[in-house]
């Protein structure tokens, strides 16, 4: 439990599982130091099994079977690829127990782990990933057959409102925008974000327009490169490292539009939460991220390239602010009728709903189970 979109995902579906009646725990393979506090005031329970990260033991392996065994789930879902071969390795544990598997990335990193999914299929009663490009990708390598392959998206609340003008000048007043045009990126700095495309995409366009800005919210074992980076391009007084920030949301309200330079994505919540903004975007066309940054609907996709990501933030800052907002609301109005938490839930429950249905008769409970 770390800061970064699928957590926040999970975050999200516990609570509102939750919210609905159902009994929920997020078990985090490694001492959870983020989100802990917001889970446990949502009524879900949080354990850890306490893992060395990257170094799986067979004593870890028991404390997930001693869980499973107390807890009784009626439901495991696991999400990301270590804890989703886990999962379908603890089956052992609780045979009867249905078992979930999400993928949230087009990449889940070597070829081993492509193989470790398709060998382990049988301990998963279904597999779903956040994207389409996600899902097909797995099932063309031959990961997860198709038949046992679902898409379903990752969801966001969109009921809250975007930020006032007024809320607006103070946020922009804080990061030192001024009039400049803002550029807002959001995401761990991991080599996969991109942001050394980025950062190289935003010196070029200073060139073209002096007052472009840039500020990237996250922080990951990239910042010291990324800062030598800006300090060798000399863009230190346009763009900044925010380092991490719980405030992701005023930071994207003082924004004018918000730009993705990821080599790779699964469907990006920070995208969702730009789209929930009404914010014109730009993003490298990778993963689902064009699943959300519709160019129907006004998106503007590039490839994960620094002339191509500087074109496209050019494109977008040439454009008027009358055509920005408009493209900023059919962003949102879009996203929403596609990724509403509310909608999101209702399948999963759904899909729940279906396996705890099928599996053999037990004793019943006070309250729904389901395992994250």
């Amino acid at each position: 439990m770390a800061r970064g979109g699928a957590e926040r995902q999970v975050v999200d579906l516990s609570a509102k599982f939750t919210s609905r009646g159902w009994n929920v725990a997020v078990l985090s393979m490694t001492t959870p130091y983020d989100f802990v506090d917001e889970l446990e005031a949502a009524g879900v329970e949080v354990a850890s099994l306490h893992m060395k990260r990257g170094r799986p033991t067979p004593a870890a392996f028991v404390r997930y079977g001693r869980f499973v065994r107390r807890w009784r789930p009626d439901l495991v879902h696991s999400h990301m690829v270590h804890a989703n071969l886990l999962a379908r390795f603890g089956r052992v544990f609780v045979p009867s127990t249905p078992v979930v598997c999400t993928i949230h990335n087009v990449n889940e990193g070597r070829r081993w782990r492509e193989i470790a999914y398709r060998l382990t299929d049988p301990f998963a009663n279904v597999t779903t990933a956040v994207s389409r490009a996600a899902a097909e990708r797995f099932v063309r390598v031959g990961a997860v057959p198709r038949r046992r392959m679902l898409f379903m998206p990752n969801g966001l609340d969109f009921s809250r409102a975007p930020a006032t003008e007024a809320e607006r000048a103070r946020l922009r007043s804080e990061l030192h925008a001024g009039t400049g045009f803002l550029w807002v990126a959001v995401g761990r700095l991991m080599p996969e974000k991109g942001h050394d495309i980025l950062i190289s995409a935003l010196k070029h366009v200073g060139e073209v327009r002096p007052d472009a800005r840039l500020v990237i919210a996250g922080e990951g074992p990239q910042r010291q490169p990324l800062e030598a980076l800006i300090e060798r391009l000399g863009v230190a007084d346009k763009v900044t490292l925010l380092g991490e920030r719980t405030d992701v949301h005023s930071i994207l309200a003082a924004a004018d539009a918000f730009v993705m330079s990821s080599r790779w994505e699964g469907l990006p919540i920070s995208l969702l939460e730009a789209a929930s903004q009404a914010l014109p975007m730009v993003s490298t066309d990778v993963g689902g991220c064009r699943e959300v940054v519709n160019p129907d609907v006004g998106g503007v996709l590039a490839s994960p390239e620094m002339g191509a990501l500087a074109t496209a933030m050019l494109d977008v800052m040439g454009r008027s602010a009358e055509e920005r907002a408009r493209m900023g609301r059919d962003l949102r109005d879009f996203a929403r009728s596609e990724f509403d938490l509310d909608e999101v839930v209702t399948r999963w429950e759904s899909l729940y709903s279906s396996l705890i249905a099928r599996r053999p008769a037990r004793s019943s409970h006070p309250a729904r189970h389901s395992g994250e």
